[in-house]
């Protein structure tokens, strides 16, 4: 049977979910290990690159990678569907936007330009670097995602906001996935399902790989965009909600397993096709995901006043911290000192100045704080 419906209330209340709101804060945060490690990962494709460098930063980039946005977007979706349960479509959108719009134009337009100048006069020697930077995506840089948020909040509003059809596909899924051991097995075929008809389409429209503005990829769009509808669902569904914050042993062993073969890359070693190792992929982050809202769901539940800073901070933190990191890793580029040493020594720096600058400036000072944090 399904989880009886007086969760739904629940779902529907302004109370904080202290245990999403610190996964997602932690999600964001870890955009410090990830970009890190991208400068010692040896493959110098990033925007400023150790020499030295060693392959196991590569494994933890990729493995960052595979189950860190998918999780945000679910989260994201979850949060946005109460805010328009919540205030309705109008507010929803006027919300919405001033926290992602603001912070995505003032960061910008003051934060990027100086990393862009930095890397033109101290990386690159070149400044006219400047000028191209910002003629391509890489002015855009790690703000990417809040562009993929305008879009999903837009069509949310969209088909939404005159008319909400939703509640009865969510009826609907609410009979196929019950509260019995095997629900989060089935939301997992339906999920499965869904992004292989999406793959499909996509194929037979010719629109798989096509980028947007340099920095928008139709395939990530629309991939991000089925968690995103994810964490919609979840919001609006108990038993969706109930099989995914459940810290389900096997979507454990799942995640853990089918990770360690994505990771491994299958296509090189073993010939895998493309199909089959997209399916591989995405079953390893639907069951990641999972496993990781059931953990934070059970350890974080109540609020605590390292949960509630990262909750608060995270976004500070995200938006300042790709500079920091590019100037802190040029500081030590000189040193002979190992890859390890300095990962830790520029990850530390970077948490620890992007969260004096929330709690010392960006929290006090209310313009700073609405350019910035969008509140």
């Amino acid at each position: 049977m399904s989880e009886p419906l007086i969760e739904l209330p629940l779902l529907r209340s302004k109370e904080r979910f202290h245990s999403l709101d610190t996964l997602r804060g932690l999600l964001m945060t870890l955009g410090i290990v990830l970009h890190t490690a991208r400068v010692y990962d040896g493959s110098g494709s990033w925007r400023i690159s150790d020499f030295k460098g060693d392959p196991a930063f590569t494994l933890i980039v990729h493995a960052i990678h595979l189950y860190r946005m998918p999780t945000f977007f679910v989260l994201s979706g979850f949060f946005s569907m109460l805010i328009f349960d919540s205030y309705g479509p109008r507010r929803f959108l006027a919300q919405r936007m001033r926290r992602l719009i603001l912070p995505f134009v003032t960061t910008l337009l003051t934060v990027n330009v100086m990393q862009e100048w930095f890397l033109a006069h101290f990386v690159h020697s070149s400044a006219s670097n400047v000028g191209r930077a910002f003629s391509s995506s890489a002015g855009v840089s790690h703000l990417w995602f809040l562009v993929y948020l305008m879009l999903y909040v837009l069509a949310v509003w969209v088909l939404f906001g005159s008319h909400d059809w939703s509640r009865a596909a969510v009826a609907k899924l609410e009979r196929v996935v019950n509260g019995d051991a095997f629900c989060l097995l089935r939301l997992y075929l339906v999920f499965i399902v869904a992004f292989a008809s999406l793959r499909f389409v996509q194929r037979a429209l010719g629109i798989g790989y096509i980028t947007f503005l340099g920095f928008i990829d139709s395939t990530d769009l629309i991939d991000y965009f089925l968690y995103y509808v994810g964490g919609l669902i979840c919001f609006r569904s108990p038993s969706v909600f109930s099989a995914i914050k459940r810290l389900d042993p096997l979507g454990a062993l799942l995640a853990a397993a089918l990770g360690a073969l994505v990771l491994s890359d299958l296509r090189l070693s073993f010939g895998v096709s493309d199909a089959v190792y997209g399916i591989l992929r995405q079953s390893a982050t639907f069951f990641g995901t999972s496993s990781l809202i059931g953990l934070f769901w059970q350890l974080f539940r109540k609020s605590s006043r390292v949960s509630r800073f990262f909750s608060d901070a995270s976004y500070t933190i995200y938006l300042f911290h790709h500079i920091l990191v590019i100037v802190f890793a040029w500081a030590l580029l000189t040193l002979t000192w190992s890859v390890v040493a300095k990962f830790f020594v520029v990850s530390t720096l970077c948490l620890a100045t992007t969260a004096c600058l929330h709690v010392l400036l960006i929290s006090r000072v209310p313009l700073l704080r609405l350019f910035f944090n969008g509140k």
